[in-house]
């Protein structure tokens, strides 16, 4: 039974690294997955996922949590979301 033991430790990493997010997002790289001249979408890592986001002028916008091993199309569909 320590797999809800585990989801619960990666939820609250999880939390920890969007409320890090939000009190400084341009410290994070661009989303190498979601390019674009802008440079708006960003993403940032807790052990193997990442949280991808995106800048606006007066807000960030997380739009999803990805395991680090998902094909990149699964990327895109984040794009559609924003």
């Amino acid at each position: 039974m320590k797999e809800p033991i585990n989801a619960i430790k990666v939820a609250r990493g999880i939390n920890h690294s969007m409320e890090k997010i939000i009190e400084n997002p341009t410290s994070y790289s661009k989303c190498e997955n979601l390019p674009r001249k802008s440079k708006i979408y960003r993403e940032a890592r807790y052990k193997s996922w990442l949280i991808i986001f995106k800048l606006t002028i007066s807000e960030v916008i997380i739009l999803g949590v990805l395991n680090g091993k998902q094909k990149p199309s699964s990327f895109k569909n984040l794009r559609s979301k924003s």
